[in-house]
């Protein structure tokens, strides 16, 4: 009865470090898609012109939500966008190392029955 008791645990803390592990590097995904978003938004900023970019500022309030986005983002330093994405790839990296690490012993687990 202990073995059994202690092999339902084991199972439950694999599952719960493959869970935590595919969550982290979701979550630096997103991170990450959000920086290209941000980057991509800067690009079509600095296609602007500066006539229109002042006209931007000023009327911000009549703008569509994609250019009021693209305004405020410019305004973002380069230096948090570089250490957020440093930050992403960190995440998205080590949740990707525990799930590669935590599901091959679920799986073997589960072939032994």
């Amino acid at each position: 009865m202990r073995r059994r008791r202690l092999n339902r645990r084991r199972a439950v803390v694999l599952w719960l470090c493959t869970l935590s592990g595919g969550l982290v590097a979701g979550a630096g995904l997103f991170l990450l898609l959000q920086i290209r978003l941000i980057l991509y938004e800067r690009d079509q900023l600095a296609r602007i012109s500066a006539v229109e970019r002042f006209l931007g500022k000023i009327t911000f309030l009549w703008r569509g939500p994609d250019e009021k986005l693209a305004l405020a983002l410019g305004d973002i330093p380069e230096l948090y966008l570089h250490h957020s994405e440093q930050v992403g790839r960190w995440m998205a990296g080590t949740g990707l190392l525990g799930v590669a690490l935590v599901l091959p012993r679920i799986l073997r687990r589960r072939w032994q029955r």
